[in-house]
């Protein structure tokens, strides 16, 4: 097929998680943009290729660049889609343990594990993120 497009797609969103902003984060999660390339990396995943190499090396930069957003959504919505899978463990290894951190993190706050407000997680136990919103400029005329 048209690997050459799958790894030009692959390098743009590698590019995207590069910017390091929230907004593209965001974006990448809600619209569910991974799902093709998840589905695509599910579906060669036993071939050795420049593809495959693409494909790890986004993931590998989600982990390095620490994106909490995007290692839960993937965790939480693909992480079925890596078992199984013997070349590319030691990639899926280092984010599960990546994921794993993160969660300890937002059960060791001051609630001892609860979820709820101020956790970080929501009622099925899923990390949400919570930023700051500046006000819009008509919000700011009202006040």
């Amino acid at each position: 097929m048209h690997s050459w497009l799958h790894v030009q797609g692959l390098k743009f969103i590698k590019a995207l998680i590069s910017v390091k902003d929230e907004y593209y984060y965001k974006h990448i999660e809600k619209l569910d943009l991974l799902k093709n390339m998840l589905l695509i990396f599910r579906d060669i995943s036993h071939k050795d290729n420049m593809v495959t190499a693409c494909f790890l090396e986004v993931i590998e930069e989600i982990r390095i660049l620490n994106v909490k957003n995007l290692i839960c959504y993937i965790m939480n919505k693909y992480s079925g889609c890596f078992e199984g899978l013997k070349l590319q463990s030691a990639v899926f290894e280092r984010l599960q343990i990546k994921f794993d951190q993160i969660m300890d993190r937002s059960f060791d706050g001051n609630n001892n594990g609860k979820t709820g407000s101020g956790s970080g997680l929501n009622d099925r136990g899923y990390l949400t993120c919570l930023l700051y919103t500046s006000p819009s400029p008509r919000d700011r005329q009202k006040s």
